[in-house]
């Protein structure tokens, strides 16, 4: 399930185009009937969030792993409609959305970690065990501005333990894989 709230801001209504990656504006405000995922709660709340274990034993990625992740920052700059069809396609293979992660930081420069923020929370989300009962994608805009970002929540943590910027970006998107 994909949720696209709109979002109002100093009298424009922002709306995150979903298939096309686009944050668009509008003048005219309309009559706001957003609808949330049970983990925008977080979101609003973020001192409700539990913190995440830093020495949980990771597992070296194998070459498929690899592979999916040089696929997934390759879709998010080329092709951003088909990141919405990858993560249907791929079994998950670690327990949580923190391993996953810490596995996609091992595979990429630290210094490339800023702009590799969508293809991180999708294949953390895509390959844990866990997200799809117990987690949401969220993309964020930094308004009013059009700068985007991506986080992950599953049970009730960040998956990202090195991620600090979240907080400052408003949901535009929610995905989750479970009906509500």
């Amino acid at each position: 399930m994909v949720v696209t709230p709109h979002v109002l801001f100093q009298g424009r209504v922002y709306k995150f185009k979903k298939y096309l990656g686009l944050l668009l504006c509008y003048d005219d405000c309309l009559k706001l009937d957003n609808h949330h995922t049970g983990d925008y709660v977080f979101v609003e709340n973020p001192y409700l969030l539990k913190n995440r274990r830093k020495d949980t034993p990771v597992p070296l990625p194998n070459t498929i792993v690899k592979l999916y992740a040089w696929l997934l920052v390759f879709l998010s700059s080329y092709c951003f409609p088909l990141l919405y069809v990858m993560p249907y396609i791929v079994h998950p293979i670690y327990q949580n959305a923190g391993i996953a992660n810490v596995i996609f930081y091992q595979l990429f420069p630290e210094k490339l970690q800023k702009r590799l923020c969508l293809p991180r929370a999708v294949f953390t989300a895509s390959l844990s065990k866990r997200f799809k009962k117990h987690g949401t994608l969220f993309i964020g805009a930094f308004l009013p501005t059009s700068h985007l970002h991506a986080w992950v929540i599953e049970d009730g943590m960040h998956a990202d333990i090195f991620d600090k910027q979240w907080i400052q970006y408003t949901p535009v998107l929610e995905w989750q894989w479970r009906k509500e």
